[in-house]
């Protein structure tokens, strides 16, 4: 997302409690990681992300 001069903002739940119950919270389905959001709807995973770059 920076080589796309996208601003984002990483949140590590392995270093916070708080972001893991933030991302279990909002994206209670999820089990793994990376877990997107854009504009506060959840996107999906990696895969997902990508394909929102080739619509």
């Amino acid at each position: 997302m920076a080589s796309k001069n996208l601003d984002f903002i990483e949140k590590n739940i392995d270093q916070s409690q708080d972001f893991f119950n933030e991302m279990r919270q909002l994206a209670p389905t999820m089990r793994t990681v990376p877990v997107i959001f854009k504009n506060n709807e959840l996107i999906g995973g990696y895969t997902e992300l990508l394909n929102t770059f080739n619509d």
